[in-house]
């Protein structure tokens, strides 16, 4: 009886943080496709600004952000990836960017670049957007196999509140411990 009663106690402390977050099967659910399409992301000229994100949540660097400086003739991009250390300085690096088709995607769905100077590159899948083209949430395959999710936003409306679409399937789909990057002194000196 009183294994039962630990089982029962276990059960539900188990299932208190609900189902398990899986942001790639999002991705390569087709009933989100037509919300996948990458070109949409790399269209924009602005600066990408990541909101929050639900991996490395211990990082101290804060403004993390992706700049497009060139659309190349192969249908491959480079990027300027920024962030800023504790101590306020800044750090960029260019990175080469290629969109590729995931799963049964029919047209590039995902962003593969070496996001951590690591020298490997990743797919960052693009989960969703919303409607405007400001925001948008990718998933990206951490070190243990599993999937962490970035929320990105246009600079002009990152200080205008996340976008219900993205928020929405944020909060749904990935971790519940996020880590803020983005705070208006981000802005500081940039455009």
């Amino acid at each position: 009886m009183l294994s039962l009663a630990l089982c029962m106690c276990m059960l539900v402390v188990a299932s208190a943080d609900g189902p398990t977050k899986k942001p790639n099967e999002y991705a390569e659910n087709q009933d989100h496709f037509s919300d996948q399409i990458l070109s949409h992301m790399t269209d924009v000229s602005e600066k990408l600004f990541v909101r929050q994100r639900d991996y490395d949540t211990n990082t101290t660097n804060r403004c993390h952000s992706a700049k497009k400086v060139e659309s190349k003739d192969d249908g491959t991009f480079t990027y300027q990836l920024s962030t800023r250390t504790e101590d306020g300085q800044t750090i960029s690096f260019i990175v080469p960017m290629t969109p590729t088709k995931t799963g049964q995607h029919q047209v590039p769905n995902a962003a593969k670049y070496d996001d951590d100077k690591s020298g490997k590159e990743v797919d960052h899948k693009l989960m969703t957007m919303d409607s405007g083209y400001t925001c948008f949430v990718f998933s990206r395959e951490l070190l243990d196999g599993n999937f962490g999710c970035v929320l990105a936003q246009t600079w002009s409306t990152v200080d205008n509140g996340v976008p219900e679409k993205c928020q929405s399937v944020y909060n749904s789909q990935c971790g519940k411990d996020s880590v803020t990057l983005y705070d208006s002194s981000c802005k500081t000196g940039d455009q």
